[in-house]
């Protein structure tokens, strides 16, 4: 008797049973699921803060510079820029950084070579990423604090001789942003004619004095001559230094 009760008790205790290894199953697959439900609801968002359009030497809109945000959720990562749905070369635009977390900034410049910006047009930036998203922004070169020259210019330079026959082996040219908001980007860099390909150089704002930044040129150097130092922007324009290594 005993035995048909025990039997009886297991089998009404069976379903509590079940639901228990149900609720650990649906936890289980709900804590792999979570990251996938999470990314799943993640979206982009890009966001344009300030802008900045760069004057030439010789008076022409040639460059402009914006100040993005990431305010979305997800990384994203910038791919391809257009102006006025025309697709720009990627050799003619750059950003700090192409792949963003979420509450990053980031800036891009975009000087089009066979382009001028006019005074007072609207134009349709778009920056796309690799994910499919698609952020525009209609902006004028119209403010007077929004247009004008790049703050920029060759402080000094360091020739380093670590020789005993006249001669050195490397040279630091000393750079300066006295821009307050946007940054210099330096695309070329030459001494005495001869291309050094020392890739991109961000100039953040406010680089100036102690903070100048030293751009390094390997090359052999002797005591006497004078050698010429220039660096070109997006913007077209160049400076110069001629300095003489004593």
């Amino acid at each position: 008797m005993v035995d048909g009760e025990e039997k009886r008790s297991w089998w009404r205790r069976l379903p509590k049973l079940k639901m228990f290894i149900l609720f650990i199953v649906i936890v289980v697959l709900a804590w792999v699921a979570m990251p996938y439900v999470q990314e799943f609801f993640k979206y982009e968002r890009l966001d344009l803060y300030s802008y900045w359009w760069t004057v030439n030497s010789e008076g022409n809109i040639t460059q402009v510079t914006l100040d993005l945000r990431n305010n979305g959720t997800k990384t994203l990562k910038i791919r391809e820029i257009f102006v006025n749905q025309t697709l720009i070369n990627s050799t003619d635009w750059s950003s700090t950084s192409k792949s963003l977390p979420p509450r990053a900034s980031c800036w891009i410049y975009i000087a089009p070579k066979s382009m001028i910006y006019m005074k007072d047009s609207t134009y349709n930036l778009t920056v796309t990423t690799e994910a499919g998203g698609s952020f525009s922004y209609l902006i004028r070169a119209e403010d007077e604090e929004s247009v004008g020259p790049e703050k920029f210019n060759i402080a000094g330079v360091d020739f380093f001789d670590f020789s005993s026959i006249g001669e050195g082996i490397f040279v630091y040219v000393y750079v300066e942003n006295h821009h307050d908001t946007f940054p210099v980007v330096v695309v070329e860099s030459l001494v005495n004619g001869t291309s050094f390909d020392l890739g991109r150089i961000w100039l953040h704002p406010g680089t100036v004095g102690p903070e100048a930044l030293g751009i390094r040129f390997d090359f052999h150097w002797y005591h006497g001559p004078a050698y010429n130092f220039t660096l070109k922007t997006p913007s077209g324009n160049t400076y110069t230094y001629i300095a003489t290594a004593d």
